[in-house]
């Protein structure tokens, strides 16, 4: 099959905008989401090469129970270029669940996504969102999840909502040269080991996690001779250093803590000299778009 959907505008939208089964060579590109409550873009098991890019979702995914606007639990896909602001619990799936058919294979990209809650929607959001989750979530079982090159600002709930989550022992997973900035106390980036996953495939390990820029804490629990890796991260803080929990990594590098930083025409802003700092990561070049 090869299917396109471009340049079209859903609104008011209470049911799936886009559900893909048994089909290959799907594009979702150039679409505007706006005020829609049901599900956004869901590319199953039984699919392959999924392209999700340049699309915007406003006010959309309006629902509490952990329904993404793009959920991508397939083979081949890309989901890159597209920007979010005020959805609801989460704005990128992938992987596949422990508990899954093992048979089926999730790998892909998700790059340059810009996702953010506004001020006004994250103090709604730290009143009544009660359910965890990540602005981009992982679950158990990848092949290989590259993230890469995104912004996420100011996302937060009640619960523990982070902005990226890799959830119930998340595997080969490779993070680098991302801007996040979490909107509340809760670990920007998490992961913890899910000892049941263990016991059905691989899991908590094959993470590598270095070159980005965190306004927040992290927390990393994975298995003991993963494969995981970590090299230096830029930590920005407020009024004193976050203590960051990394556990059963193979460290190339330290990690750099600066103070000093604020949100301004959707980017981060920093002053001159740590801009400095910044630009000695090696992902600096990818993610120059979202530093001011």
């Amino acid at each position: 099959t090869n299917i396109i959907v471009d340049n079209c505008s859903f609104s008011n939208i209470h049911s799936t905008i886009l559900k893909v089964e048994y089909s290959d060579n799907v594009s979702f590109v150039n679409n505007t989401i706006k005020d829609c409550f049901g599900r956004g873009v869901w590319a199953w098991y039984t699919s392959k090469n999924i392209k999700v890019e340049g699309n915007t979702f406003s006010r959309s995914i309006l629902r509490s129970d952990n329904v993404p606007c793009i959920s991508c639990k397939c083979e081949d896909y890309y989901i890159a270029g597209n920007t979010f602001e005020d959805f609801g619990s989460s704005a990128i799936s992938v992987g596949i669940k422990y508990t899954n058919n093992v048979s089926y294979r999730s790998y892909g990209i998700i790059e340059y996504n810009q996702i953010r809650y506004s001020q006004r929607y994250a103090d709604f959001m730290k009143k009544y969102s009660s359910t965890d989750g990540g602005a981009i979530y992982t679950s158990t079982r990848n092949d290989s999840a590259v993230i890469r090159y995104n912004f996420v600002d100011n996302y937060c709930g009640i619960k523990s909502k982070r902005s990226l989550y890799c959830d119930d022992g998340a595997s080969n997973v490779k993070i680098y040269g991302n801007v996040f900035h979490q909107g509340d106390e809760t670990p920007a980036v998490f992961g913890w080991r899910c000892k049941k996953a263990d016991s059905t495939c691989l899991a908590n390990s094959g993470i590598i996690f270095k070159h980005n820029v965190i306004w927040g804490k992290y927390y990393f629990d994975e298995r003991p001779n993963g494969g995981c890796i970590h090299d230096t991260n830029v930590i920005i803080y407020d009024t004193r250093r976050p203590n960051n929990t990394l556990n059963n990594f193979s460290s190339l590098g330290n990690d750099v803590y600066i103070s000093g930083a604020s949100i301004e025409e959707g980017k981060l802003k920093v002053s001159k000299r740590n801009r400095g700092v910044i630009e000695q990561l090696l992902t600096y070049k990818g993610m120059a778009r979202w530093i001011k």
